[in-house]
C-alpha cells in the first residue's frame, strides 16, 4: 500500500494519508503479560487534509505564487493571459482533490480489511495465552475449554512456549517481527512528515528534497506531480494550459509554458525516483531482513503445538465464558483508540 500510493501519486500524498492514523497502538496478550505493539491502523483525517491542501493550492494560484506562474513571471503576461492560466490551474486543482481522495480510499481499504483480520488473530492468540479456547453454539452460549500444558504455557523465556513465540524479543518471535518491520518502515520511509498546518511535507520548514524550497512549491508538488511524471498526463495538461484563446494566440508563450512544465517534470522525476528507491531499500534490507522476515513469516520449528484441556472449565469460569463471548462479538468492545477489542476499524 505504501509503495502503490507513492508510485501512483507521490510521497506527499502517502504522508498526507498516513498523518494522525487511528488504531495504531495496542497490546499483544491483552489478558496475560500485555506487551505494546503498533500496526499501521486506519487513515481517518485524509479527507480534511486533502481539502485543506487543495484550498491552499488554489490560494497560491490566485496570488501567482504557484511554480508555473512563478516560472512565467519574467514573460510579462497580460492580465487576460494570467487569468486564463489561473482558471486552468484552478480547475485542475479541483480535479486533483478527487484523484487524491479516490487513490487513498482505494489503496487503504484493503489494508484495513487485512488488519481487521490480523487483529482477530491477535484476539484468538490472546485467548490461548489466557489458557482458554471455545466455540459459540447456535444458542449464542459458548462451549469453553480450559487449557493446560507446562511447556506450551511456560514463561516467555521458555523456547517454544506460546508466550515466547508471541511476545519474545528474539528473531522469529511475532512481536520482534512486527517491531523490526515498523523500525525499517520508519527508517526508510517515515510516516509522520506531513505538516497539517501548512499542508506540506518535510521536517525543515517547507523545504523538501533539494528541489523544493518553499511552501507553494511543496504544496504544488503534492497536488500536481502526477500530471508531470506520467507522460500522457503531461501532454494533456500542457494542452489544457495552452488552449485558451489569449495564450494560444502567442506561440512564444505556448513554448515557454512547455519549457516550464518540462522543467518541473525533470525535478519531480528526480524526487520520486529517490523516494521509490527508499521503498526498494526497505524490501531488500540485508541488515535486519525485516521485510523478508515479515512477508515470509512462519512459526519456528521449536513451537509446541499440543496441550491438554478440560470442559467445562474449573477456574475463572465466568471470566473465561465472557471473554469467549467477546471474541465472537460482532460489535467493537470499547470506544478507545486502541486496536484491541475492535471488530471493525471505524
Amino acid at each position: 500500500m505504501l509503495e502503490k500510493i507513492t508510485t501512483d501519486y507521490n510521497y506527499g500524498v502517502l504522508q498526507l494519508a498516513s498523518k494522525d492514523r487511528s488504531y495504531t497502538k495496542g497490546v499483544l496478550s491483552e489478558y496475560v503479560d500485555p506487551t505494546d505493539v503498533e500496526i499501521y491502523g486506519k487513515s481517518n483525517k485524509y479527507l480534511q487534509y486533502t481539502e485543506d491542501l487543495i484550498a491552499k493550492v488554489k490560494k497560491d494560484i490566485d496570488s501567482g505564487d504557484t511554480p508555473i506562474l512563478v516560472g512565467l513571471k519574467n514573460d510579462q503576461l497580460t492580465n487576460k493571459q494570467t487569468r486564463e492560466l489561473k482558471e486552468k490551474l484552478t480547475t485542475n486543482a479541483t480535479n486533483r482533490q478527487t484523484a487524491i481522495l479516490d487513490l487513498i480510499q482505494n489503496n487503504t481499504q484493503n489494508l484495513i480489511t487485512i488488519q481487521q483480520d490480523l487483529n482477530y488473530i491477535f484476539r484468538q492468540m490472546d485467548m490461548v495465552v489466557y489458557q482458554t479456547d471455545g466455540v459459540l453454539l447456535d444458542t449464542n452460549e459458548p462451549t469453553v475449554y480450559q487449557l493446560s500444558g507446562d511447556t506450551l504455557f511456560g514463561p516467555v523465556t521458555t523456547s517454544g512456549s506460546i508466550k515466547y513465540i508471541y511476545l519474545g524479543s528474539e528473531p522469529g518471535c511475532i512481536k520482534r517481527t512486527i517491531n523490526d518491520f515498523n523500525d525499517d518502515v520508519n527508517y526508510y520511509i517515515g510516516l509522520d512528515l506531513y505538516q497539517k498546518n501548512s499542508s506540506t511535507i518535510g521536517n525543515d520548514g517547507c523545504s523538501f528534497n533539494v528541489n523544493i524550497s518553499n511552501c507553494e512549491e511543496n504544496r504544488f508538488y503534492i497536488a500536481f506531480s502526477p500530471l508531470f511524471t506520467k507522460e500522457e498526463n503531461l501532454t494533456i495538461f500542457i494542452n489544457e494550459l495552452t488552449s485558451g484563446p489569449e495564450i494560444k494566440a502567442n506561440p512564444e508563450l505556448v513554448e515557454k509554458i512547455k519549457i516550464v512544465c518540462n522543467d518541473l517534470k525533470v525535478k519531480y522525476d528526480i524526487i520520486n525516483a529517490s523516494l521509490v528507491k527508499e521503498i526498494d531499500n526497505l524490501k531488500t534490507d540485508t541488515t535486519s531482513f525485516a521485510y523478508q522476515n515479515a512477508v515470509k513469516y512462519k512459526l519456528p520449528e521449536t513451537t509446541v503445538k499440543t496441550c491438554n484441556y478440560v470442559t467445562p472449565p474449573t477456574d475463572d469460569v465466568n471470566q473465561r465464558t465472557k471473554r469467549i463471548k467477546d471474541l465472537y462479538s460482532s460489535k467493537n468492545l470499547n470506544n478507545n483508540d486502541k486496536f484491541n477489542g475492535k471488530v471493525t476499524f471505524n
